[in-house]
């Protein structure tokens, strides 16, 4: 890979786009993409940590009166 790609990978992360988007432009393999770029700056491209938030559901009925199954 040469370093024009790797430059170009690196600004367009900082433009926003993600690995996957920049591998499919400059039609080059994602790994070996993240390698280069792993070693010519010190990035590390890991995926953002996602927390689930749980809702509290009532239970209750819609129809009182009316006895359940």
């Amino acid at each position: 890979m040469t370093q024009e790609i790797v430059t170009k990978a690196i600004d367009m992360i900082n433009k926003g786009y993600n690995l996957n988007q920049i591998a499919a432009m400059l039609m080059v393999d994602r790994v070996a993409l993240m390698d280069a770029i792993n070693g010519a700056s010190g990035m590390y491209t890991a995926p953002t940590p996602t927390t689930k938030k749980t809702k509290k559901v009532e239970d209750k009925p819609l129809f009182e009166d009316e006895p359940g199954l």
